[in-house]
């Protein structure tokens, strides 16, 4: 009895434990860039309904090769006649129908050909909407990274006009500075407070709206951190990106174009060619009689023709049959039209010709926007890249002027406007630093999805994450 409680004790104990450590371990859980990219992916519903799309097509596709082969029906029927004066007559019929295309001038391949350029417009079209989310949920990591590094400065400020505040409390109880100056201290104080609250609010809805991105419930876990002075940016290789730039019908969104103007131009083949006849062998076999199971067999075979003129559809059936039971044969012909059924047939052709037209040009318009967009961002991270080395060196010296002017205040020798002014021109500059290597980074990755290229294969930028303890720790040794 003893050992029994002692064994549901110590297995009580280790559940505990265990699942302690599970609900720390998921709470503790940190995303990066690349774990935020394959969450959002695998969450988006949008590109779920984009992958069931492409299985549709697929389907659709494999149904458009049922017209290359012959259609098949069965009917059956039942007559009885009920006269006054003569004897009762019934009548069975069974049939088999067949019709096999011969000829359709290539219609039937030409609207499978459609079906294929369906498919692998679907599967574009998931590939564009892939490369938006992951650049959309780069955009949100690098805001809340931004927002991080904005919320620790202004942190920093903070306290520092907080020591300021303290030291000019206990200065004016003892009379060594005007109570003015000690409003202007306090007012500083209480505005860099105000901004720091602020920072974090703006803080929080970036994360918020990061979360939504992924399509994850917040606070389950929290987003790893950048370091953006250890972060290494690359000088865009010119020759290299000029070779993915001749390669530019990779790019879905340019690929997705062309392949629509070559729907519009099979779409018009289809219009063109429909005044050709379509030509289908038929046949047929049958079994009727007065009694179950019927014992007139019927065997028959003919040619169906089918064609348009000027809005009217025309066919024309002939046939030869023969019955094994009574010994005779018979041949039938008949012709149909339908005269101007399709009133509509000239503005038909037209619409087609004016999709074609209108997709010819969009086309074009599209290959040139990529060729300036391309070149323009390729210009513009080149320039960007010679102003982050400028802005790097000018914060290194801010940063050693700043040190001076807080030595020369502690010691009196300058005044606190002057102190102020010189810390706040050095965090006007980082602010603008941080938020230069973000505008880096976004545009690498909109020049990447302007070839086609998946994020990160230029390799412009490589960012190191930290969880939130590590990240710490390499502050306090930078501080340090």
């Amino acid at each position: 009895m003893h050992f029994f409680c002692r064994f549901n004790l110590f297995l009580l104990l280790f559940l505990t434990a265990y699942f302690s450590y599970s609900i720390k371990k998921l709470t503790a859980e940190e995303i990066g860039a690349e774990e935020a990219e394959k969450i959002a992916l695998a969450n988006h519903f949008e590109l779920k309904s984009l992958r069931k799309e492409i299985a549709l097509e697929k389907e659709i596709s494999k149904s458009k090769l049922r017209n290359f082969f012959p259609s098949a029906t069965i009917s059956y029927s039942r007559r009885r006649s009920i006269t006054e004066r003569d004897y009762d007559y019934s009548n069975h019929s069974i049939k088999l129908s067949l019709s096999q295309p011969i000829f359709d001038a290539g219609r039937n391949k030409i609207i499978y050909e459609i079906s294929k350029i369906n498919q692998r417009i679907a599967r574009n079209h998931y590939l564009i909407q892939k490369h938006k989310l992951s650049y959309k949920v780069r955009q949100a990591y690098l805001d809340i990274q931004e927002k991080r590094e904005i919320s620790m400065l202004l942190k920093s400020s903070m306290l520092n006009a907080e020591n300021i505040f303290r030291r000019a409390e206990k200065e004016i109880s003892l009379g060594m500075i005007k109570r003015l100056d000690h409003q202007e201290i306090q007012n500083e104080y209480r505005r860099r407070k105000l901004s720091y609250s602020v920072s974090l609010r703006e803080l929080n809805d970036s994360i918020e709206n990061f979360y939504h991105i992924l399509g994850k419930d917040y606070g389950v876990s929290s987003v790893k951190h950048v370091d953006f002075d250890r972060i290494t940016f690359k000088r865009p290789d010119q020759n290299g990106i000029a070779n993915l730039f001749l390669k530019r019908r990779q790019i879905p969104s340019l690929q997705n174009l062309k392949l629509a103007s070559a729907k519009k131009k099979k779409e018009m083949l289809i219009e063109k060619y429909s005044y050709i006849p379509s030509f289908a062998v038929t046949g047929h076999y049958s079994k009727n009689g007065e009694n179950w199971p019927p014992e007139n067999t019927e065997v028959g075979i003919g040619i169906n023709i089918s064609f348009y003129v000027l809005g009217s559809s025309v066919t024309h059936n002939s046939g030869i049959s023969s019955s094994r039971n009574k010994f005779k044969k018979s041949f039938s012909s008949d012709s149909n039209i339908q005269l101007y059924d399709n009133p509509l047939w000239k503005k038909n052709r037209m619409e087609k010709q004016l999709d074609l037209e209108r997709s010819l040009y969009s086309q074009k318009d599209a290959d040139f926007q990529n060729k300036t967009s391309v070149k323009r961002l390729l210009q513009s991270l080149r320039e960007a890249f010679i102003n982050l080395n400028l802005l790097n060196e000018y914060t290194i010296i801010l940063r050693k002027k700043n040190a001076i002017e807080k030595e020369k205040f502690h010691l009196g020798q300058t005044s606190l406007h002057d102190y102020l002014r010189e810390e706040h021109i050095l965090n006007e500059v980082r602010l603008k630093e941080i938020r230069e290597k973000i505008s880096y980074m976004i545009n690498a990755g909109r020049l990447e999805s302007e070839l086609g290229l998946p994020l990160d294969s230029l390799r412009l930028y490589i960012i190191q994450e930290y969880s939130k303890k590590d990240y710490q720790s390499i502050k306090r040794s930078f501080r340090d």
